[in-house]
């Protein structure tokens, strides 16, 4: 932030850190949309501008309800309902598709809605 000799103050951003963001795009099936496709966007690190990710767009098998990245963005972890249990998928560094871990979906008590 830098302040100039009118005092007024002007924010200073550097990059943004995220390379990518991934959403949960829904169809409408009543009261409640249901999430029926896990789609990505590469992030443009000045702009922030989105970009689809060609060829990412993952049917889903359950409801989730958050999604989670870990270790500098390697992995994604998608928490669902009902059955509470967690996704895991790994992130390829360079394009950024998704690929379900071996071993999903970890149980856990179908009242924890975050991660």
């Amino acid at each position: 932030m830098t302040l100039d000799s009118v005092r007024e103050c002007t924010a200073v951003f550097g990059p943004l850190p995220a390379r990518f963001a991934y959403l949960l795009d829904g169809e409408d099936k009543g009261l409640y949309p249901i999430p029926a496709a896990l789609i990505g966007y590469t992030v443009d690190a000045v702009t922030g501008r989105l970009t689809p990710i060609t060829g990412l767009s993952m049917k889903v098998k359950q409801w989730p309800t958050r999604l989670v990245d870990a270790l500098n963005s390697q992995f994604l972890y998608a928490n669902t309902l009902p059955g509470g249990t967690i996704h895991a998928y790994r992130v390829h560094p360079t394009t950024e598709l998704l690929t379900e871990i071996q071993g999903p979906p970890y149980s856990i008590c179908s009242a924890y809605m975050a991660l």
